[in-house]
C-alpha cells in the first residue's frame, strides 16, 4: 500500500545569495539531502558570490509575513529555519 503521509515539509526564512552558495537556496539542498521537502520565503536579497559580499537589502516585513502565511496555509510545515532576516 502507499505511504498517503504528507510530505513533511521545513520551512526556511532567510537570505538569498544568488551563487547557491549560502542562504535558502543551500537550504533548500540541506533539507532535500534528509529526505524533507523544502519551502522558502526571502527575507534579505544580497549581493555577493563565494568569495565577496559587496550588498544586502530587507525584504519588506509586510511581505515576509504575508508569503510567510501562505505558505502556512498551503502546507503542512514540521519545522522552521530560520537565517539572516534583515530588519
Amino acid at each position: 500500500m502507499a505511504d498517503t503521509a504528507p510530505q513533511k515539509t521545513v520551512l526556511a526564512i532567510g537570505g538569498l545569495d544568488p551563487t547557491g552558495a549560502a542562504g535558502i537556496l543551500l537550504d533548500m539542498v540541506a533539507i532535500r539531502s534528509v529526505g524533507m521537502h523544502g519551502a522558502a520565503v526571502n527575507a534579505v536579497s544580497t549581493v555577493q558570490d563565494g568569495l565577496d559580499f559587496l550588498s544586502s537589502s530587507s525584504e519588506d516585513a509586510e511581505q515576509v509575513r504575508a508569503a510567510v502565511g501562505k505558505v502556512l496555509e498551503n502546507l503542512q510545515i514540521c519545522a522552521v529555519k530560520t537565517g539572516a532576516l534583515g530588519n
